[in-house]
């Protein structure tokens, strides 16, 4: 039980910043973008590739955020304010959307770097954050 509290405890830290802890991942991400070799002839499809799934993330998140319903979620830092669980459009296909969405844009950005070790990284880094939110939530 100790543990199980130490994640919730972590998991309240973690969603009252999750929009501030991805910097994190930008001060990771910029080195390793810089260190990039981009005159590899097959790096330009995988950066394509990556440029791709970056953009499937944001359109992900546009369309959550456009097609949320009133009073199911909202912009919070410190509790959950919704009055209603949010079981409609994208929400009937998975229960966390957004943080999918994120982890999508992030994953194409790791994989435009060319780097196995950015994308466990982001990776991990998510799966972290997102499996303590999720607890806490």
């Amino acid at each position: 039980m100790q543990l199980y509290s130490q994640l919730i405890n972590q998991g309240k830290l973690l969603f009252k910043y999750r929009g501030q802890t991805p910097i994190i991942l930008l001060f990771i991400a910029i080195p390793m973008i810089i260190q990039t070799s981009f005159y590899n002839q097959h790096s330009t499809s995988i950066q394509n590739t990556g440029i791709i799934i970056s953009i499937l993330g944001l359109l992900m998140r546009y369309y959550t955020i456009g097609s949320t319903p009133n009073e199911t979620s909202g912009r919070n830092r410190n509790k959950q304010i919704a009055k209603n669980l949010n079981t409609t459009g994208i929400y009937s296909l998975m229960r966390h959307p957004l943080y999918m969405a994120n982890y999508i844009i992030w994953l194409g950005l790791a994989i435009f770097s060319l780097s196995y070790l950015f994308i466990i990284i982001t990776t991990v880094f998510f799966i972290l954050q997102y499996e303590r939110i999720i607890l806490k939530e």
